[in-house]
């Protein structure tokens, strides 16, 4: 179930925006989006794969280091949306079944599109 690179972070690792606002802005309030939805894809997988398999936490943890990687209000609020929505996608996916399958699916296509938005907007700043 590993997504050949599809939602790759790296996309995000040309260019780091450190800018922060009170406010949310549109690459904020993506990048938000994209946490919960890695916190999802990643319930699912440790569902399916077991708890060791921690590559959509490690993907988050990137995500961090680009884009939030001092404490602050970003960075609280990416992890709280993570958090968040692993518990929440734990809660509802009690088995490996087709639809906890179907619904990574769906994520993972989520998750790919916020990433190549995201990216967009990183463009669009320069």
């Amino acid at each position: 179930m590993v997504l050949s690179g599809v939602l790759s972070l790296s996309l995000l690792a040309a260019c780091p925006v450190s800018a922060q606002s009170d406010s949310p802005d549109p690459f904020e309030t993506q990048l938000i989006t994209l946490a919960e939805t890695l916190g999802k894809i990643h319930a699912i997988q440790v569902l399916c794969k077991g708890r060791s398999d921690q590559y959509w936490r490690d993907q988050m943890s990137e995500l961090l280091k680009l884009e939030a990687p001092k404490d602050g209000p970003l960075r609280r609020k990416l992890i709280g949306e993570f958090n968040t929505a692993y518990t929440d996608q734990e809660a509802q996916s009690k088995q490996c079944d087709v639809a906890a399958r179907q619904t990574f699916q769906v994520l993972i296509e989520d998750g790919r599109i916020l990433a190549e938005t995201v990216n967009g907007l990183i463009s669009n700043k320069d």
